[in-house]
C-alpha cells in the first residue's frame, strides 16, 4: 500500500515536540513539508515553539495536549510521524530510576503503538529519537514489534553530534521506519558511524 503525500510536501505530525527540534531538522534536510501539527504538554515549550516557527509557511500549530489524549481520527492520513518520547524511563543518570515500560511517562508512546495497530491510514514514515539507554529496553522491543507487524522496514542508529564535526558528545538513538520493504533484512543492525552523504540522503522521506 503506497500512501501519497499532499501536493507540495508531506503532512507531518510531531509528537512530544518540545521546542521543535524535529521540525527544524526536516527543514535543514530539505524534506518538503506541507503541514505540521505538533503535540506537547509543556506550555512553556509550546510558546517557544510558536515563536520559533511564527514566520513559517506551513499550516498548523502546536497543541497543548498529552499524546495519549489525541483522538485516533486526528492521527489518520499523516505522511510522517516524528517523536522524541520522554527519556527518563531509559536514562542512565542516577536520578532517572529507569523504570522502562512501567514508567507512566511511557503512556504516550504506548498509546501511539496501540493505535498504529488499528489505523486505517497509518503514516508512511516514522522517526523516533531517544537516549542510548532506550536500546534493549522493553519499550524498544515493543516499538520494533509494533512497526514490523504493520509492515514497516527500519534502520537504527546511535549517533552523536561529534560524528558530524560538532564539539558535543551526546549519543542518541534514532529509528527511521518506512512502510515498505526497502530496508528489510537490515533492521537488526544498529549503525554507530555516520553514513556516507549519498547513503544518508537516500534515507530521507521522498
Amino acid at each position: 500500500e503506497k500512501q501519497e503525500s499532499k501536493a507540495g510536501g508531506l503532512r507531518v505530525m510531531e509528537f512530544f515536540s518540545g521546542i521543535g527540534g524535529m521540525r527544524i531538522s526536516l527543514s535543514q534536510a530539505h524534506v518538503p513539508v506541507k503541514e505540521v501539527i505538533a503535540y506537547e504538554i509543556s506550555a512553556i515549550c509550546n510558546r517557544t515553539y510558536e515563536h520559533n516557527f511564527s514566520g513559517s509557511d506551513e499550516c498548523g500549530r502546536v497543541r497543548t495536549k498529552l499524546v495519549e489524549q489525541v483522538e485516533v481520527e486526528e492521527l489518520e492520513g499523516a505522511d510522517l510521524w516524528t517523536m522524541s518520547p520522554p527519556c527518563q524511563p531509559f536514562s542512565t543518570t542516577k536520578a532517572a530510576n529507569r523504570r522502562d515500560a512501567d514508567d507512566p511517562r511511557c503512556a504516550g508512546l504506548k498509546y501511539l503503538l496501540s493505535v498504529l495497530d488499528t489505523m486505517q491510514r497509518p503514516p508512511r514514515w516514522l522517526l523516533l529519537e531517544n537516549v542510548k539507554g532506550f536500546v534493549g529496553s522493553q519499550m524498544h522491543a515493543r516499538l520494533l514489534a509494533a512497526v514490523r507487524a504493520r509492515g514497516y522496514s527500519l534502520r537504527q542508529f546511535l549517533l552523536s553530534p561529534v560524528h558530524f564535526g560538532m564539539p558535543n558528545n551526546r549519543l542518541r538513538y534514532y529509528l527511521l521506519c518506512e512502510r515498505s520493504d526497502r530496508w528489510r533484512g537490515l533492521d537488526e543492525e544498529v549503525i554507530s558511524s555516520t553514513p556516507p552523504s549519498n547513503e544518508a540522503a537516500a534515507l530521507l522521506p521522498h
